[in-house]
């Protein structure tokens, strides 16, 4: 018999959030795509095209698992066997970084196991929301996961910034190295209320007879493309969403790049950054939730599209550390407001029998542009050899998307009609 989650229940599975944030912050944007570039890779030319590159290959790595994994899951009802397996890897990548010497190659191939198990885990936790939530509750609970992972990131930036200037020697381990070993202790430990307390509840299904797993897949995958004509403006948001999710990702993986490359950002000075842009971006989360409620949907994503292009030009014309933060600031605004926002738009949009399943589509489209705007980044930096003609290249993408967001008219919400 299937039991009604609980409040713990529910808060275990939010808490996920508080836990993986510490990865995506420190490991995807503070902590190691600098280290690399200036420490591993040596300030090479190509060191920004290397980084692109890897983060792109594991993004597709994602997507070309995605499928199998979703297909695994609802046959043997395993989404929590595998979300321990995805975080698994993902700690043991983490600490790995931590233990391991500064090798090219060893360094690249655990950020891909690591990143590509992060990715992973984020796709099955977000299969148990339909579970835990009904249609007039999936977002508040969302947005209550979403507010949770800032703090998550928030606290593990202050924890790694108290090993790294404490001046604290772990056999021998000091500085970046330590930094990784207590992202990876954190998001450990951090996940255990996860897995101690929310509930599998899917059935496993059943296969055919004399049916295999990957026809299963092939099949599935299939009868979703041939149901998309059905929502068209689902598909045309997403392909919007892809645009400036482009731009979304790339700063995110190159923020502490470029910080540390055109402003000599030191290690300390780019936590303390990051710091106030998890205050920032939650800030932002709660401000373009208000404005969406006033002003629609659609108007606010074009106007924190609007702040994006002002951030990234501001980024262009910075000349200074001082001026640098406060547009990297305006740029926090931007990440929680675009992100929110986008995400209500598709529940706005989605089929009321199929909120899971749409949501699985944004999350693969956010995935493929992730695997898109850095790739598209480390080639232009390569190329002219300048970070910043690079990231005013980003706004390409944003203005893109606010144009596109032109052609995007959502239905009418009908009110729920309750028995």
């Amino acid at each position: 018999m299937v039991t009604k989650p609980t409040k713990r229940e529910i808060g275990s599975w939010c808490f996920f959030d508080f836990a993986n944030s510490s990865f995506t912050t420190i490991i995807i944007t503070v902590v190691f795509p600098p280290y690399f570039t200036q420490v591993i890779a040596k300030g090479a030319r190509d060191a920004d095209m290397m980084f692109a590159a890897t983060f792109s290959i594991s993004q597709w790595l994602v997507l070309l698992t995605a499928p199998f994994v979703g297909v695994l899951a609802d046959i043997y009802g395993a989404k929590k066997n595998l979300l321990f397996i995805s975080t698994f890897f993902c700690v043991l990548a983490t600490l790995l970084l931590g233990v391991m010497p500064n090798g090219l190659y060893l360094s690249l191939s655990l950020f891909i196991l690591g990143t590509v198990a992060y990715s992973s885990g984020e796709n099955i936790v977000s299969g148990f929301l339909p579970e835990l939530s009904t249609r007039e509750t999936i977002g508040r609970i969302s947005g209550i996961s979403w507010g949770i992972g800032y703090c998550g990131g928030l606290f593990c930036l202050l924890l790694v910034q108290w090993v790294m200037t404490s001046e604290i020697n772990v056999y021998g381990f000091t500085g970046v190295k330590l930094a990784f070993i207590a992202t990876g202790l954190f998001f450990a430990l951090s996940s255990l209320p996860t897995f101690l307390f929310l509930k599998e509840r899917k059935i496993p299904e059943k296969l055919q007879k004399n049916d295999h797993i990957l026809n299963y897949t092939l099949r599935k995958v299939r009868g979703t493309l041939l149901e998309a004509r059905n929502n068209p403006v689902l598909w045309k948001f997403l392909g919007v969403f892809f645009l400036y999710s482009c731009g979304i990702s790339t700063v995110i993986a190159f923020a502490g790049i470029y910080a540390t490359a055109e402003f000599g950002y030191t290690q300390s000075e780019l936590i303390k950054l990051f710091i106030a842009l998890q205050i920032s971006s939650t800030i932002g989360a709660f401000t373009f939730g208000f404005l969406q409620d006033r002003i629609g949907t659609r108007l606010s994503i074009q106007s924190s599209l609007i702040l994006w292009m002002i951030a990234v030009l501001g980024a262009v014309l910075s000349q200074d550390k001082t001026h640098f933060f406060i547009v990297a600031n305006i740029a926090g605004l931007c990440i929680g407001g675009s992100q929110c926002t986008s995400r209500a738009f598709v529940g706005q949009i989605a089929p009321s029998d199929k909120p899971a399943e749409s949501f699985g589509y944004w999350g693969l489209f956010s995935r493929l542009a992730a695997a898109t705007g850095p790739l598209a980044y480390g080639a232009v930096s390569t190329a002219t050899g300048s970070g910043r003609i690079a990231i005013l290249s980003t706004g390409v993408f944003f203005l893109a998307g606010w144009l596109g967001m032109f052609f995007i008219h959502a239905p009418p919400v009908k009110a729920e009609i309750k028995e």
